[in-house]
């Protein structure tokens, strides 16, 4: 059986998201609860901050060893 933690920012009117340390805290959650994490991020260009958008693929990546390991 699988599990999954989704991340959706669906519609996303008001151009809110999460910060990066909040998409940190998400996916090491999901690690080590073995958890797929699903980033629903089709509307992430409407971003209405100065900080830009980051994608939780990322931000995994740029965590380094062991998460930038996991697909």
């Amino acid at each position: 059986m699988t599990c999954m933690c989704i991340l959706r920012y669906l519609g996303n009117p008001t151009g809110q998201q999460l910060a990066l340390k909040d998409v940190q805290a998400l996916i090491r959650f999901c690690i080590k609860h073995k958890l797929v994490l699903l980033a629903d991020e089709v509307y992430q260009e409407n971003v209405y901050t100065p900080q830009p958008f980051v994608s939780a693929r990322k931000v995994l990546s740029d965590m380094g060893p062991p998460y930038d390991k996991v697909d």
